[in-house]
């Protein structure tokens, strides 16, 4: 797999081009193009978003929907079940946002006795 990163200028048009020297096949899977994350990598899932900001500045994060933070023990300060529409990531940190659907089942952290489990709320 290879990664191609770009820095766009300010232009109102990109053409963006794949190309194979001689013979062979390429596969384009899952690619979106987003302004203005700042860093940010952002992945959706049914449930809710995942986002991780790997630079060493606090990022915010307009999310363009309404998700609830979870309600964890680990980290309550940051993660205290409320609703945002952004979020600041911190630098080299991440959060995971669900989905008001999703956000009926809630994982519990494993303790040393064993196992998580899940509670409905």
């Amino acid at each position: 797999m290879r990664r191609i990163t770009m820095t766009l200028g300010p232009y109102d048009d990109y053409v963006l081009l794949w190309g194979i020297e001689y013979t062979g096949s390429i596969v384009v899977d899952d690619v979106r193009i987003l302004e203005g994350l700042g860093g940010v990598w952002r992945r959706d899932f049914s449930g809710g978003v995942a986002l991780v900001n790997p630079t060493g500045r606090a990022r915010t994060v307009e999310l363009g929907e309404t998700l609830v933070k979870i309600a964890g023990v680990q980290d309550p300060l940051h993660n205290d079940g409320s609703r945002v529409v952004a979020v600041t990531v911190p630098p080299y940190d991440g959060y995971v946002l669900l989905r008001e659907a999703a956000r009926q089942l809630i994982f519990l952290s494993p303790v040393l006795s064993g196992g998580g489990g899940l509670v409905r709320r």
